[in-house]
């Protein structure tokens, strides 16, 4: 059995203790699979994030930001580890960011919700769009379609 070395190394006023382990016994980060619904392969509409609850992706996003995962990692291996499903670079990215730019209060709300109508990632992004005096999706796309 090869055990890891105890080192001392000079850290300005002390030393500090650790161990060297073999490449073999090198520790990977793991993940927390988040709680994603399942998804009827048929649904064009069934694809993440649908379904999905702000807990849950605020968790994931936390998890794809976190610097150690990301080195050990590539971003769309991480997010199947993470997330469990495909991954898809642009729903992603859009997602992330409604995330990343938003009314906090809005956000802490729907978190605390958990796993309740109210705590649906699509509940949060609607009152996100809201808060921020953004237009809804349905009703841009209504604008859209008359102004063919």
């Amino acid at each position: 059995m090869t055990m890891g070395t105890r080192e001392n190394q000079w850290q300005g006023t002390h030393f500090v203790h650790f161990t060297r382990m073999p490449p073999s016994r090198r520790y990977t980060p793991a993940t927390a699979r988040v709680q994603v619904p399942q998804y009827d392969p048929d649904s064009k509409h069934q694809v993440w994030p649908y379904g999905m609850y702000t807990v849950d992706m605020t968790t994931g996003f936390h998890q794809m930001d976190d610097m150690i995962l990301q080195a050990t990692y590539q971003q769309e291996e991480l997010f199947k580890h993470v997330f469990g499903v495909t991954f898809v670079k642009a729903t992603y990215h859009q997602n992330r960011k409604a995330w990343q730019t938003t009314n906090l209060d809005v956000l802490v709300e729907h978190e605390l919700a958990g796993r309740t109508p109210t705590g649906l990632w699509s509940r949060y992004l609607a009152a996100r769009r809201e808060a921020l005096g953004e237009q809804s999706k349905k009703s841009s796309r209504a604008r859209s379609g008359r102004a063919k």
